[in-house]
């Protein structure tokens, strides 16, 4: 705005048949898409692949003021795909929200359903609107009125739990409105540093792109931060916009009008118009989905051997709030007569520092083969061990079937060097059976070769775990597409057996690796677990 006028299921989970499971309400699945606003009246949704772009209305109805009006030029979307709204230049600047999902337009293209949040309680020039992990609203003032504590060109929060808002802070030695160190039109937090990053001036007074910790913004007030280029140099960005590809990292800037254009967040060069944008009015501001405090992915259920009704789930956690997480705590998981156990976790991988990962693992009791299970918490032990910024986290996993044996563990699917249309999977085995396990004979079900098809193992007791991983070589399968393949375990005299289907994706590999679009949405089911008489 210029001054005349702002996951499914984890890749390397391989046996997806123990990873049936629900996203949290703060983990809806990333779309590839980015939202814009159009001529300071009207929202637009750009496709990013494949790349296109739909206009909704031509007006927004104002439920405060009740006109129809132009000034809406500041956007953000929420963890949950609520979009927000400032309209600048008002006395008091409102908030307002529109489901991006259920924007109603009616037959005079105005938009009728957005709704009034909260009053800022600043007024003028508030030119940068975005979301934050720790689900607050952060908008940067080029020029605020009725500060009473803080400065008129500054960054703020805005805390939708309670409508109020905060002076987070400024650049050292902010020169003002269009002069070094200053903040100057969007922000948006990149999903891959995390960082917020907006458009601003440099001390050398040049408008480019800058970058401040999360850890600084999603936690301080009254702060002073010191300038930092997002690029590598100090390029040039004569823009307002700005937005990130969820999914893949890729920076989007925008004018007033004239499109969006794809920029490389390297060398901040232009590589063009994306969706057939050019020459149009969208760009007056730009948002996308930003991700929630916190990242849950199921990893496997396993079943306890001689405990019925035991398993033992694992699950990792990305942490996004902007601080160290110390410890994680979980409630028991619905029914009544299912618990988990510990409740609270501190041991390691804890604690998990801002935009770490850990892999964690609970007992669950009293739940049942194809039940699904949801673990709730919360994140915990942040800045003063208190629950400032509480984090709440999901995880949902089906229980799986406890008889004859399981995968205890397993390596990603590889694509064979040389031979682009063959992969190798690597897995252990665990013996859920009352009876030794001397022979397994493989056989796939669903297309395709395999070899070998005939394992000798050491004697594998009841309970026990095969002691060397075992690998297999699949071929003449079309990437993408389930692979099962059924386990028949024998023992040394061929008087016992049992039977078990095994379920993995088959990878990308050799020229379909390098044609392969990034998944926006999980993969879909595959068949569960099956063991045969």
């Amino acid at each position: 705005m210029r001054r005349n006028a702002l996951v499914g299921i984890r890749l390397c989970t391989f046996i997806l048949f123990l990873a049936a499971f629900f996203p949290a309400a703060s983990e809806a699945v990333l779309a590839r898409e980015i939202w814009s606003l159009v001529g300071g009246k009207a929202i637009a949704r750009v496709t990013l692949n494949p790349p296109s772009y739909v206009v909704f209305g031509q007006g927004i109805l104002d439920p405060f003021y009740g006109d129809v009006g132009g000034g809406w030029t500041t956007l953000a979307m929420a963890p949950d795909r609520n979009l927000y709204l400032l309209r600048r230049f008002q006395t008091i600047d409102y908030v307002y929200s529109v489901p991006a999902d259920n924007i109603q337009v009616n037959g005079s293209q105005i938009i009728t359903n957005v709704q009034l949040v909260g009053s800022t309680g600043l007024g003028d020039n508030l030119d940068g609107l975005t979301a934050g992990p720790d689900g607050n609203l952060y908008f940067s003032a080029y020029h605020a009125t009725g500060v009473s504590s803080g400065q008129a060109n500054g960054l703020y929060r805005f805390r939708l739990s309670t409508k109020t808002t905060e002076y987070v802070g400024t650049f050292a030695n902010n020169g003002g409105p269009n002069q070094h160190n200053s903040f100057y039109t969007d922000l948006a937090f990149d999903p891959i540093s995390g960082d917020l990053v907006g458009t601003g001036y440099d001390p050398s007074g040049k408008r480019t792109l800058y970058k401040i910790p999360a850890s600084q913004v999603l936690q301080g007030v009254q702060q002073t931060f010191t300038w930092q280029s997002f690029f590598s140099g100090t390029p040039t960005i004569d823009w307002d916009g700005i937005a990130f590809d969820p999914v893949t990292g890729d920076l989007y800037l925008s004018s007033d009008g004239g499109g969006v254009f794809l920029y490389d967040r390297i060398t901040g060069t232009n590589l063009g118009a994306v969706a057939g944008t050019a020459g149009t009015t969208l760009g007056y501001d730009l948002a996308y989905q930003v991700r929630g405090c916190a990242e849950t992915q199921p990893i496997r259920a396993l079943c306890v051997p001689g405990k019925q009704n035991e398993f033992n789930v694992t699950f990792e956690v990305t942490n996004h709030s902007g601080h160290t997480v110390n410890a994680v705590s979980l409630a028991d998981p619905a029914p009544p007569t299912t618990t988990v156990s510990p409740n609270l976790l501190t041991g390691p991988p804890l604690p998990l520092s801002d935009n770490a990962s850990g892999l964690l693992t609970v007992l669950v009791q009293g739940a049942t083969t194809g039940q699904t299970v949801c673990l709730h918490g919360a994140l915990g032990g942040g800045k003063g061990h208190d629950c400032t910024g509480c984090c709440g986290i999901q995880t949902c996993v089906r229980m799986p079937e406890c008889d004859c044996l399981q995968v205890y563990s397993d390596s990603p699917p590889q694509c064979k060097p040389g031979n682009s249309g063959s992969f190798q999977y690597s897995f252990q085995i665990q013996n859920l059976g009352n009876s030794v396990i001397d022979h397994l004979f493989l056989s796939p079900t669903s297309g395709g070769t395999l070899t070998p098809t005939y394992l000798v193992v050491p004697s594998i007791a009841p309970g026990g775990i095969d002691p060397t991983p075992r690998t297999i070589t699949v071929s003449g399968l079309s990437p993408g597409q389930p692979f099962c393949f059924d386990i028949s375990a024998h023992d040394s005299a061929f008087t016992a057996c049992c039977q078990k289907r095994i379920c993995i994706e088959v990878p990308f590999c050799g020229r379909d690796a390098q044609n392969r679009r990034p998944e926006t949405i999980p993969p879909g089911p595959v068949p569960k677990p099956t063991d045969v008489p």
